[in-house]
């Protein structure tokens, strides 16, 4: 998500004249009544009209009598009617903007006043006709329109045409309850509530199920307005708004969809080309295969309400655009980051990494479409700010979103400049997904051990400077850097024995930067690979080291290496004295066979067979030698065979 202030800023200044009226904004809370309410459009696409119906509940705020309510109604209504019962109410209309396609405000004196809390239920009819506005856009064969709430504590349900080209906002739902009568005419029924949140957790299945059902939880709350999602419905095959293109990734061909509103037309022809070519750099940039099997990009105009030009959601590789006319091409840079958020996304652990590297992978990719850089890598030290990048969202008071993106992209940055540059950055971003899956957490601390892994480079400055707070986290780096010099020592002697990485319950202490082990296990590794030393050069004389323990030192603890030690001098010591029998001039082909196997077993690794095939040689010159001295006895035996011996025994 990409906040965007100053467009926050014109939608405010737009909606200024609605917030001076009764039940919008601040005046909400001095209300004389509460209202519940359902609205229910009915879009005849091919008419291009829309039908109303609302229907409320009024009760009295504070005790007191409510002779007359408000209601709110589409802009450029007719026909309208408010009913108490059976009774028609007398009804004043005021048109707020019909050109910019405000609602309209509807007031209505009660057939009788409420009192205390009693309840009043309204119903209210009309037709909205066809108009062209910023919000509303009414024509045969084609429907765009933002639908009018009532505010707080409502509902609003669209029935569009089954057969139609739909496009429904993502904060609304299909509706769970689909009446048979409504099926029966050909219309599919969407419901919206707390439109904004519902769209922010569209990718939760609880959220959909529960606002899909009409939950009172989903009800318009938090937003004062009377605005709710945006619709879109063509019957005519000229105006549907929808792109798509098969596009070549490293996990085979991806399908690109963008559904936009038609009259939005060039924008969105902009907008696919940048998200076709950007998709394969930002895989290549990244260094893993784009996660899912589509790209859905859908264009949405509520989500500028709350300043935000564009909403990834990663589970499912959809993002919602906003169109803003910022001028610059912001908004093509608006895409290729939402883009880079389905790699960018739900593993990393803070908003530093997950929008930094967002802001990182559209820095990468801009220069190949001719997309300015913008200036918010540059201009965040403009602002006066030093907060460190650890405390957003967490513990700075500080909520200007163009210090923190700008601050987060620029420092990853500097994050490749100082792991090497792009194939050690690559190398360190096609790791996450692995790390997550394995259930490590990829915040800060792995980001900076996986850097200097790749790079062999110190990084305690950068992230003292850039993301940490360095008073509280230069003791902790101090131990750190202490723990890893030992360890690196310890890395180099087994490099020059063949052996990669560390022992896992180490390596695992220092994932978890947890310090006062290591210089223990340092030395306990130190005399392994003294042992270690010793039994290759014992392995030389009987033929070869072959693979040693280098298969298993990086993928055991160290009590697995010194059983393997044990192992493999077991297996020596069986070599060595069969090697030195056979060595005597013995005549034993088949000990010298099991000899082989045994040193063939010995240099795959398998130490503990290479120990049995090697007893296996001496038994056999063993039990050679006892059969041939037993046949010699049992032939003397025979030679001094007396048959009077067992007449002398009483046989």
């Amino acid at each position: 998500m990409r906040p965007w202030r100053l467009f926050l800023f014109a939608a405010l200044a737009l909606g200024s004249a609605l917030f001076a009226l009764p039940g919008v904004g601040s005046a909400a809370n001095d209300d004389p009544f509460n209202i519940a309410s359902e609205s229910y459009f009915r879009l005849d696409v091919e008419k291009g009209t829309i039908s109303a119906e609302v229907d409320a509940r009024i009760q009295s705020s504070n005790g007191k009598e409510v002779a007359e309510i408000w209601l709110w109604a589409m802009p450029r209504a007719q026909d309208v009617k408010v009913f108490q019962g059976d009774s028609a109410l007398e009804i004043e209309s005021t048109a707020i903007s019909d050109q910019l396609g405000l609602p309209t405000l509807i007031t209505a004196k009660l057939a009788k006043p409420l009192k205390n809390k009693l309840i009043a239920d309204l119903r209210m009819t009309y037709v909205v006709p066809p108009q062209s506005t910023d919000y509303v856009k009414i024509e045969p064969g084609a429907i765009e329109a933002l639908m009018v709430s009532q505010g707080q504590g409502s509902f609003v349900l669209i029935d569009v045409p089954a057969a139609s080209d739909n496009f429904v906002e993502p904060g609304c739902f299909k509706a769970t309850d689909q009446p048979v009568a409504l099926a029966e005419q050909g219309f599919i029924r969407f419901v919206c509530g707390e439109t904004l949140a519902a769209a922010i957790f569209n990718d939760h299945d609880d959220v959909r199920l529960r606002c899909a059902a009409m939950s009172d939880i989903c009800r318009q709350r938090n937003d004062p307005s009377p605005f709710t999602g945006f619709a879109q419905s063509i019957t005519d095959p000229a105006k549907q708004g929808r792109l798509e293109a098969t596009i070549p990734m490293a996990g085979g061909d991806k399908s690109l969809t963008l559904l936009y509103f038609r009259t939005d037309e060039e924008w969105a022809r902009r907008e696919f080309e940048i998200a076709r070519s950007a998709l394969p750099l930002l895989e290549a940039a990244f260094g893993v295969p784009y996660p899912h099997d589509s790209i859905v990009l859908r264009e949405s105009t509520l989500i500028s309400m709350a300043g935000a030009a564009g909403i990834a959601f990663t589970e499912d590789g959809e993002m919602l655009l906003n169109r803003t006319d910022i001028p610059g091409r912001f908004d093509e840079g608006v895409a290729v980051h939402e883009l880079a958020h389905q790699w960018a996304g739900l593993n990393l652990d803070a908003p530093w990494e997950w929008e930094g590297l967002a802001e990182w992978g559209r820095m990468v990719v801009a220069p190949s479409f001719g997309l300015p850089v913008l200036d918010r890598p540059v201009a965040f030290s403009d602002f006066g700010y030093t907060d460190p990048l650890a405390t957003w969202r967490v513990s700075s008071s500080v909520t200007n979103p163009d210090y923190w993106y700008g601050k987060a992209g620029a420092f990853w940055i500097e994050y490749e400049k100082s792991v090497g540059g792009r194939a050690n950055m690559t190398a360190v971003l096609g790791q996450i997904d692995d790390a997550a899956a394995a259930g490590k957490k990829v915040d800060g601390k792995w980001f900076q051990d996986r850097g200097e892994e790749v790079s062999g480079a110190n990084l305690d400055e950068l992230f003292l400077s850039w993301v940490y707070v360095r008073e509280t986290a230069s003791p902790l780096l101090a131990e750190r850097r202490a723990a890893h010099d030992l360890v690196n020592q310890l890395r180099e002697r087994a490099r020059t024995l063949a052996l990669n990485g560390l022992p896992t319950d180490l390596q695992a202490n220092l994932d978890a930067w947890t310090f006062d082990p290591v210089q223990g296990q340092v030395e306990r590794a130190n005399r392994l690979l003294d042992e270690y030393t010793a039994l290759l050069a014992r392995a030389a004389q009987q033929g070869g080291v072959g693979t040693g323990i280098s298969g298993r030192w990086n993928k055991v603890p160290l009590i697995d290496i010194e059983s393997l030690l044990t192992q493999m001098s077991q297996a020596l010591g069986a070599m060595e004295v069969s090697a030195a029998r056979l060595s005597n001039g013995v005549d034993d082909p088949s000990g010298r066979e099991s000899l082989d196997q045994a040193r063939i077993k010995f240099l795959s690794g398998d130490f503990a067979e290479a120990k049995r095939l090697a007893a296996g040689a001496t038994s056999i010159g063993f039990n050679k030698e006892a059969s041939a001295k037993i046949i010699a006895l049992a032939k003397e035996r025979k030679r001094t065979f007396s048959p009077g011996f067992f007449e002398t025994i009483g046989m």
